[in-house]
C-alpha cells in the first residue's frame, strides 16, 4: 500500500467520524446560514466535496505513477 492511500485512509476515517456523533451535533445548528445553507448542512457538503476533491487527486496522482 502506497503512502498516497494511507493518507487518503486517514483522511476518510476523519471525515467519517466527523459526520457521526460526538462530532456531528457541534455543527447540527440551523444558524448560522453558509452560503445560503444551514450551519449543518453545510457542513456535510463540505465533507462530501473535500472527500471527493481527495478521492479525485488520489486517482491523479496513481495514473501518473
Amino acid at each position: 500500500m502506497t503512502w498516497a492511500r494511507r493518507i487518503v485512509i486517514v483522511f476518510l476515517l476523519v471525515a467519517f467520524a466527523a459526520l457521526i456523533w460526538p462530532i456531528y451535533p457541534l455543527f447540527g445548528n440551523e444558524r448560522p446560514l453558509i452560503l445560503g445553507m444551514p450551519q449543518s448542512l453545510f457542513y456535510v457538503a463540505f465533507w462530501l466535496v473535500a472527500s471527493f476533491l481527495v478521492m479525485l487527486a488520489l486517482y491523479l496522482f496513481e495514473e501518473r505513477s
